[in-house]
């Protein structure tokens, strides 16, 4: 474990840019924050104050020309290619349990497209997006996940905004992604087998901005395992889930602040034994340096 936890902070130093694990692949940066954590059904063995540290980096970024035959919602688009996407994040206890999550994502190709001229639509696409390969690992001491490999095949997904005007400070965005892949999960609990199937995921976003005040947004992740053998056999699986709901505001260009509330959780389903069920509560705020 000293050497994991040695090898993520020499990654985190030179850690700086886009994010496989966001969907708004341009932004650049690295996070900061505390939070409050209380661990459910049992609150007292990871309850207390967290460091979160986050780290972006992309290898190498390819804008291309203007697309007139691919349009976002009737407009002509401006694709970028990423390749190497990199992302990490780690969660620590002051408490003396030490790393407690630890999560890192690599994205071998990735595009995105935006529009290529501003729409007097007032419901226009903003980006589309396409992820090949992408592979998250994470362990999580308090869901008592030892290990969690995810191998997706391919995501992809749509972000639309509602402006009722050009000059409208107000806007609402609405995003969704699909996934597909292999995941592979194993508990710390020598009960539950360790899980090898594939895997469904589904993402949504939402999100309220003024232009002057900042956003209220809202996220959420479920990918969950299935079998395709005998239902009654189809075990083991395992769910993984995120939600998280916030308010984020920005100081300058290249500065922000978020602060929010999210729920992690974790499933394990033997079959033959009670399903292990196991969640996180985070009250936190985060400083983000973001740049291109």
């Amino acid at each position: 474990m000293k050497t994991r936890v040695l090898l993520v902070l020499m990654f985190l130093v030179w850690v700086q840019a886009a994010g496989a694990e966001s969907w708004y692949f341009k932004e650049r940066g690295l996070v900061a924050g505390l939070g409050y954590e209380a661990k459910m059904p049992d609150e007292d063995a990871y309850e207390g104050a967290k460091l979160v540290l986050e780290g972006r980096y992309a290898m190498e970024t390819v804008a291309g020309e203007v697309d007139e035959r691919r349009q976002c919602c009737v407009l002509p688009s401006v694709p970028t290619v990423y390749r190497g996407l990199l992302d990490t994040e780690m969660r620590f206890g002051f408490d003396g349990t030490g790393l407690e999550y630890f999560r890192v994502g690599v994205t071998p190709w990735a595009k995105l497209w935006r529009p290529g001229a501003e729409s007097e639509s007032e419901w226009r696409s903003t980006r589309d997006f396409l992820e090949i390969g992408a592979a998250r690992y994470l362990q999580d001491e308090a869901l008592q996940v030892d290990g969690y490999l995810e191998v997706a095949l391919g995501r992809a997904g749509r972000v639309v905004q509602y402006r009722r005007s050009l000059d409208s400070p107000w806007s609402f965005l609405l995003g969704a992604q699909a996934s597909f892949g292999w995941a592979r999960a194993r508990s710390d609990d020598p009960l539950y087998s360790t899980v090898s199937n594939p895997y469904a995921g589904i993402y949504f976003d939402l999100g309220a901005q003024h232009d002057r005040w900042g956003r209220i947004y809202f996220q959420s992740r479920f990918v969950n395992g299935f079998s395709i053998s005998n239902p009654s056999r189809g075990h083991p699986t395992a769910r993984e889930a995120l939600v998280r709901s916030g308010y984020v505001k920005r100081f300058r260009e290249d500065w922000g602040i978020d602060v929010y509330w999210s729920k992690r959780s974790f499933y394990f389903d033997e079959g033959g034994l009670p399903s292990l069920y196991t969640w996180v509560r985070t009250y936190g705020a985060e400083l983000t340096y973001q740049f291109e």
